[in-house]
């Protein structure tokens, strides 16, 4: 589990857009190619059987975090705001900025293809420079009959965050407040294991629960309602115009002793998210949030990246 923080040249904010912007991009990234596809890993287990027992196998892949990884990004130019409006209930509005599912399925579909034209139905092929014989081959038949046996597990996921509030000029009688401590401007991570009535609805249709009172949200705790399971993930640097990029990696061997929230990287412990999460059938979101009338939060970029084993 890590976290870093950096900062690049920042702008005055001027005004308060309420609604997003009108030029956004959604885009899937297709894998990079220091990550490996499915396909590559079921194949690589199989040879690997060859000349070790499944349980050295395993771990060997488990060392090696040969892990396939799935990546989507949202950005928004100009940036995103998320502020308090006079229709904003309870002075708490929020707004899912992006939600995914764990596998892209249509891209990993596509890489099968590729990968079958490259590996498969060849009596002899050569792959990163070894030679497999006939009896080492994968044939399009075995790896057909073993998508449906295949189990996915999450392992790791990386968040990164381009974003900032307002500035200065928020409850000035706290200058005693910096860093990340009691700033109204947060992001949240949320799984969501949508119902039938939630399927194919737009993300602002969504009903996503909200706490109707915060303190500090760096004291919010991991919670559940109406579907979700919720945990905070990142608060803004306080009273700051200065666009931040934070990434929070959260993994499946988290440490449930470490303190809830960080006032000093502004980042939430993510306890239990990772092996909350059911690839089959979750969906994971990022969600911005604001609080109480003058905080404003400007979001330019959201990364998720998840990485997964599959046996």
């Amino acid at each position: 589990m890590g976290s870093s923080h950096s900062k690049s040249k920042g702008f005055e904010a001027l005004t308060t857009v309420e609604e997003p912007a009108t030029v956004s991009t959604v885009k899937k990234s297709r894998p990079r190619r220091d990550h490996p596809l499915e396909w590559e890993v079921l194949y690589l287990r199989r040879c690997l059987l060859f000349f070790v027992p499944v349980e050295l196998v395993n771990l060997i892949i488990e060392h090696a975090q040969y892990w396939p990884r799935s990546f989507l990004f949202l950005e928004h130019k100009p940036d995103f705001t998320l502020s308090v409006r006079r229709d904003s209930a309870n002075n708490n509005p929020h707004r899912i900025y992006v939600l995914c599912r764990v596998v892209d399925l249509e891209g990993r579909d596509r890489m099968r293809q590729e990968f079958g034209e490259k590996l498969l139905g060849k009596s002899k092929k050569k792959w990163n420079g070894l030679k497999f014989s006939r009896k080492e081959e994968v044939s399009n038949l075995a790896a057909e009959k073993e998508e449906s046996k295949v189990i996915r597990k999450v392992k790791k996921v990386v968040f990164k965050i381009w974003s900032h509030d307002q500035g200065p000029g928020v409850e000035p009688n706290e200058p005693h407040l910096t860093g990340y401590e009691a700033s109204f401007t947060w992001f949240e991570a949320a799984i969501l294991r949508p119902g039938e009535e939630q399927r194919g609805r737009r993300l602002w249709d969504l009903d996503y629960p909200v706490l109707a009172d915060v303190v500090d949200p760096l004291t919010l705790p991991p919670r559940e309602a109406g579907g979700w399971k919720i945990w905070h993930l990142q608060s803004n640097v306080r009273a700051s115009t200065d666009e931040a990029l934070h990434e929070i990696v959260w993994t499946d061997r988290d440490d449930e002793s470490q303190p809830a929230n960080s006032k000093e990287t502004g980042r939430g412990a993510g306890t239990g998210f990772v092996r909350s999460i059911d690839p089959s059938r979750d969906e994971i979101a990022v969600v911005a949030r604001t609080r109480f009338p003058g905080w404003v939060n400007y979001v330019r970029r959201v990364e998720i990246e998840m990485f997964y084993t599959i046996s």
